[in-house]
């Protein structure tokens, strides 16, 4: 029988608030670029297979769905703690994204059970949003300086801690990471798509050929995929993680953990398809171009889409976790 975790014990100028969270007001700016199928999966490995396979379930395993990620900046202009102590803050994010599907071999084939977003990089300007993110969630927040473009042809940005080289003397400072700008301002070309069948016809004909192995879905894949898109259910997969206090290189505790972020009310959307750039600052800190598999450290978009909707992010599932009981 699983010992009974002890009670959370709330501070004073606590600024890890309670799940869930109800986020009003969001408006996103989400892109979608390519990066390698191979590097998404070494990605899935490390983070996800590896983890699960130490904390003793060698079953769950998550492949990356497709070779294309997204990029998204958002506003999130109140971030509410529906539980004591009841507070909001507002917050702006940028997140790199891949889809996964979760799922098991038998037999030599994979069987999908369902899908799950990961997302490696996440930056935020809220402490709280960061806090809450990565200590509830396991979501690997970074305080960062994030500027959503204030026009269409300004740029997108992310400031954060980096380092360029580790190393005993190196100085960890804040300098820019991420610029996201369109390829061509001048051009004009700011094709916006609102009918869903224009739509879908310009992404076949502009998004690169995707060579998918075989899949084979099971009846809940099929049933928790389409349940999701009615829904306006995203749910999440995330390593949580904490150092040991006594040797930093351990991890006291451990576990995947996956969550739904469900939108509703959406206000509005729009897609386009005027091409975006975005630039990639290299630092051995953040090797994102080596992590995604990107071709160089300016990559393409494809496609975006920009959305206003709410959000409410719920309790979390625990896949696996490994918690350091005392001894007796």
């Amino acid at each position: 029988m699983q010992q009974a975790y002890p009670p959370y014990i709330t501070r004073g100028g606590e600024q890890v608030f309670c799940q869930p969270f109800l986020v009003k007001d969001v408006d996103s700016h989400c892109y979608v670029l390519q990066a390698d199928i191979n590097a998404l999966a070494a990605m899935c490995d490390r983070y996800l297979n590896t983890p699960l396979a130490t904390l003793g379930d060698g079953k769950t395993i998550y492949r990356p769905f497709s070779s294309f990620v997204m990029l998204s900046f958002s506003h999130l202009t109140q971030t509410h703690a529906e539980r004591p102590p009841e507070a909001w803050f507002e917050e702006h994010e940028a997140i790199l994204w891949m889809l996964t599907v979760a799922g098991r071999e038998e037999a030599g084939v994979f069987i999908a059970d369902r899908f799950a977003w990961f997302t490696p990089y996440i930056f935020v300007d809220s402490p709280p949003a960061m806090l809450a993110g990565e200590i509830i969630y396991g979501f690997p927040k970074a305080i960062a300086n994030v500027s959503l473009g204030q026009t269409p042809e300004a740029p997108f940005t992310v400031d954060t801690t980096v380092v360029a080289h580790y190393g005993y003397d190196s100085q960890a400072t804040m300098q820019r990471l991420l610029t996201l700008r369109p390829a061509n301002p001048a051009s004009g070309d700011h094709t916006e798509l609102q009918t869903l069948e224009e739509t879908v016809r310009t992404a076949l004909a502009r998004l690169p050929k995707e060579h998918h192995k075989f899949v084979l879905p099971d009846l809940h894949f099929l049933t928790s995929a389409i349940e999701d898109l009615f829904k306006g259910r995203m749910p999440v997969v995330a390593l949580k993680q904490f150092r040991d206090a006594a040797d930093g290189t351990r991890a006291c505790y451990q576990a995947i953990v996956e969550f739904d972020l469900t939108m509703s009310n959406l206000h509005g959307m729009s897609v386009r398809f005027d091409p975006w750039e975005l630039e990639i600052a290299d630092y051995q800190s953040h090797p994102i171009v080596k992590d995604f598999g990107f071709t160089g450290s300016t990559v393409p978009t494809f496609v975006s889409t920009r959305m206003q909707y709410d959000l409410q992010l719920g309790e979390g599932r625990k896949i696996a976790e490994f918690v350091q009981l005392p001894q007796k």
